[in-house]
C-alpha cells in the first residue's frame, strides 16, 4: 500500500511541474500509434506504410530537432501534458528519493499516464480537421496518414514564408521548456 501511494504522489508532483509544457514523442508513441491504427492481417498495405513513417507521422522529416512537429503532432501535443521525457525523468528522479525500486516503479506509472493521455488525445484529433480540411480520422480511415510527410525543406519553406498555424504556434516555445527544465535541475542541485 505504501508504494502504491509513493508511487502516486510521484505522479501528481511530476504532473505539477510539467502540465504547461508541450509533450515530446517517444519510441512508446510509434508502437501506440502503430497499435490503434494498423492491423498486418487487416491492413497490410497501411500498416507497412506507418512503420516506414516512422517518427514522421507527427514530426518534421529530416528534422533534427525533434520539437519541430507536423499539423498532426502539434495537435497531439497540445493534448498531452508537458514533455514525456523529461516527465519520465522527473519521476524516475522523484522516486529514486524513496528508494531504487521506487524510481522504475514510478517511471512505469508515469508512462502509463501519458500513454493513457496520448490515447485520449487520438480519439480527440481525429475528429480534428487538418489543414486541407479533411478530418485526421477519415484519412486514418481510408487507411492513409493523418497528415502528408513534411520535409525539414517544406517546413522550413513555409515557416520562412510565414505560413504558421493558425493559432501563431511557430515551434519555437518548446526550446523554452528545454531551457526551464534546465534550470529547474540546476536548482534542484544547489538544494
Amino acid at each position: 500500500m505504501k508504494h502504491i501511494r509513493l508511487t502516486m504522489f510521484a505522479v501528481l508532483v511530476v504532473f505539477g511541474f510539467q502540465a504547461v509544457q508541450p509533450a515530446s514523442a517517444l519510441p512508446e508513441f510509434k508502437k501506440a500509434f502503430l497499435a490503434k491504427y494498423g492491423d498486418k492481417e487487416k491492413k497490410p498495405d497501411f500498416t507497412k506504410a506507418i512503420r516506414k513513417a516512422g517518427c514522421e507521422v507527427c514530426h518534421i522529416k529530416g528534422e533534427k530537432d525533434r520539437h519541430k512537429k507536423n499539423e498532426y503532432g502539434k495537435a497531439l501535443a497540445k493534448l498531452i501534458k508537458g514533455d514525456a521525457k523529461h516527465r519520465l525523468e522527473d519521476a524516475k528522479k522523484e522516486g529514486e528519493k524513496k528508494g531504487p525500486d521506487e524510481g522504475m516503479a514510478a517511471k512505469k506509472a508515469m508512462q502509463k499516464v501519458i500513454l493513457a493521455e496520448l490515447e485520449v488525445a487520438f480519439k480527440e484529433v481525429a475528429g480534428m480537421k487538418g489543414k486541407d480540411g479533411v478530418k485526421y480520422g477519415d484519412n486514418l480511415k481510408e487507411e492513409k496518414l493523418p497528415t502528408p510527410i513534411v520535409t525539414k525543406e517544406e517546413y522550413d519553406k513555409a515557416h520562412k514564408d510565414g505560413d504558421h498555424d493558425k493559432d501563431g504556434d511557430h515551434d519555437h516555445d518548446d526550446h523554452d521548456h528545454d531551457d526551464d527544465h534546465a534550470k529547474k535541475e540546476g536548482e534542484d542541485k544547489d538544494e
